[in-house]
């Protein structure tokens, strides 16, 4: 004998642990070898009561329905499919992998005599066998598809309970339909079982019916029965039948119905399970905890005499004698008048027991196989797209690095462009100027020794000055501090300085509302004019320069005029390759180079004896 083990959490099943470490299938390579999953030999303690989840390959955690078959693997039925636990894995038969299944809510599930394994959901009947997927809908005749119920007959037929659809019965690939319009009390059907006189009981919504000779039989609260709603039905060696109902138990001897209640000693009116047992009496399972039957009188059993919960949905024999007894608080086992309790602490996979049963003497050589589709992930194409991704996120990862090292490049060229602009915009202009001061010194000086020491001081404080100049830039590499001076002033300051010992009239206008603009703003226009003024100074021979600063809604312009001698602008492309007319043009790299930085556009106008223009526009917010 097996024992079959069924948890259940409110609608949702909840994984079977209860035989310790057994709990989860595995629908997988189903062959025809027959590998004992399970040894029935072994008590509960001997495993090692693991618990398996949906993490571990069970499709959900809710188990509704467990059947141990004849070769040892256990089946369980779950809110998202059916699968089969070998003992290691699971595999899992749904209608994603398997078409013939139509829907994933498992309900009931029962092994028949030719080795047949039945499957009831909330979407139609399936059966397994010799690798083969039957399934039974509507479509097929089934009258409704959702089934709560199902028991094989003597016969070899099958009887299916459903709901809002009547008694089923399939033989020889057909359905004959009993609902209301032929006799049935009820066409919700909670309960099916045959007894040993060939008579099939149903318990319903509306009443308890025997079906026998083609003819049903009602028995409602009008012939003596307690309530009208059936939970479950059994029956004595005696021949009498024991119905468990909403109110009560009631035994059904020789045509007429006998109540015990919670005022006869019952402990609770709610007969979830029925069990005829063999060494005499019934075992109740009730919400209000185990009891036992017997010569008329009720023995009660609760969490007081050791149960793990009074709440009890189910009991059963035990292989080797005693009791099972499933509860909400977890599986019970009695022996020897004593208790023995598993839960969640002792490896169950939730406390709530819905269902217990005892699969019959398996049979050597029977057994189920299956071949299932596999799943997408399982298939080629799939292998083939996830390594075409792999290679794709390589080489995605490759090119983001490579960009990477050539945005960091970049930004090292354009530091060293900057570095380079920095020093011609201040120490080599100030050499320069120091430079030419001293050639003048030294000239000057066999004829007027006073005017040569006039002009070396002003090399001296031209040389502090592009000192401080430098110091100043070095500063600012590391320090973003504010300037008091509004940015016109400064750029009317450092023209002045830069035009104070040439013979060239200055004009510098401002247009427009003055205000502060942004700091890398202000410091490269001012280096941008301090360069084209110095050229025109140095290199155009200018008599007259204009300085325009212009303040508009949303940019700034300088534009730095002159009367010099110009150039020829066509070779200003020399000028980028930092050569240029006479090796003067490479502060106009710089000028673009600068405008560039800050977003600006940079437009140099000059002609041969026709003076050269710079004008810069940046845009600012």
């Amino acid at each position: 004998m097996r024992l079959l083990l069924s948890t259940r959490y409110g609608r949702k099943a909840v994984v079977v642990a209860g035989l310790a470490a057994i709990l989860l299938l595995a629908l997988a390579p189903f062959g025809s070898r027959h590998v004992f999953a399970l040894d029935p030999g072994k008590a509960i303690t001997q495993y090692s009561h693991d618990v398996w989840g949906v993490a571990d390959g069970l499709p959900q955690s809710s188990v509704q329905a467990i059947l141990q078959t004849r070769d040892g693997y256990l089946w369980l039925g779950t809110r998202e499919g059916l699968a089969r636990f070998d003992g290691v894995r699971f595999t899992v038969c749904d209608k994603r992998n398997t078409r013939a299944i139509k829907n994933n809510v498992v309900n009931a599930l029962i092994e028949s005599r030719d080795g047949s394994l039945w499957v009831a959901t909330e979407g139609g009947l399936n059966r397994f066998k010799g690798g083969e997927l039957t399934s039974y809908s509507t479509a097929d005749g089934l009258s409704n598809n959702f089934i709560h119920a199902i028991c094989e007959g003597s016969e070899g037929s099958l009887w299916v309970g459903t709901s809002g659809g009547g008694l089923n019965r399939l033989k020889d690939g057909a359905f004959t339909v009993y609902s209301t319009a032929t006799g049935l009390s009820d066409d919700v059907v909670f309960a099916v079982y045959q007894d040993r006189g060939g008579s099939l009981w149903v318990g319903t919504n509306n009443g308890l019916n025997r079906f026998r000779d083609a003819t049903f039989t009602a028995y409602t609260t009008r012939n003596g029965l307690a309530t009208d709603t059936v939970w479950s039905i059994s029956e004595t060696p005696a021949g009498d039948i024991w119905i468990g109902t909403v109110a009560g138990l009631n035994r059904f001897h020789g045509g007429k119905f006998t109540a015990y209640t919670m005022r006869d000693g019952l402990p609770g009116d709610n007969v979830f399970s029925i069990l005829a047992y063999r060494e005499g009496g019934l075992w109740l399972a009730t919400y209000n905890g185990l009891a036992h039957f017997r010569d008329g009188r009720f023995t009660v059993y609760t969490t007081e005499q050791g149960l793990v919960a009074n709440f009890v949905r189910t009991v059963c024999e035990g292989r080797n004698g005693g009791l099972w007894i499933g509860t909400e608080g977890g599986l019970s086992r009695f022996k020897d008048g004593k208790f023995i309790s598993y839960t969640t602490k002792d490896g169950l996979a939730h406390n709530r027991i819905k269902a217990l049963h005892e699969d019959r003497e398996y049979e050597e050589g029977a057994g189920l196989g299956f071949t299932l589709q596999p799943r997408f992930h399982q298939k080629l194409w799939f292998y083939a797209l996830c390594a075409a991704c792999l290679a794709l996120t390589g080489w995605g990862l490759y090119r983001l690095r490579v960009r990477q090292v050539e945005q960091r490049y970049a930004l090292l060229m354009a530091e060293r462009n900057r570095l380079a602009r920095e020093m011609h915009d201040t120490l080599i202009q100030g050499i320069t100027g120091a430079s030419a001061l001293l050639e003048t010194a030294s000239m000057v000086l066999p004829t007027s020794p006073d005017k040569a020491k006039n002009y070396l001081d002003k090399t001296r404080h031209q040389l502090r000055r592009s000192l401080g100049e430098a110091r100043q830039a070095l500063w600012n590499l590391r320090h973003q501090t504010p300037l008091q001076e509004s940015f016109a002033t400064r750029l009317h300051g450092a023209v002045e300085r830069l035009m104070a010992d040439a013979s060239v009239e200055l004009q510098f206008e401002v247009h427009g509302t003055p205000r502060g603009l942004p700091q890398a703003v202000e410091d490269n226009l001012l280096r941008i004019c301090q360069e084209s003024v110095a050229n025109a100074v140095a290199h155009a021979g200018a008599r007259h320069i204009l300085v325009e600063l212009h303040f508009e809604p949303k940019s700034a312009r300088l534009a730095v005029e002159d009367d010099g001698r110009g150039f020829d602008i066509s070779q200003s492309a020399m000028a980028d390759n930092e050569t240029g007319v006479n090796g003067h043009h490479f502060g106009l790299l710089g000028i673009r180079e600068r405008a560039k930085d800050v977003g600006g556009e940079c437009l140099v106008r000059s002609a041969p004896g026709e003076g050269t223009e710079v004008s810069v526009t940046v845009p600012v917010d």
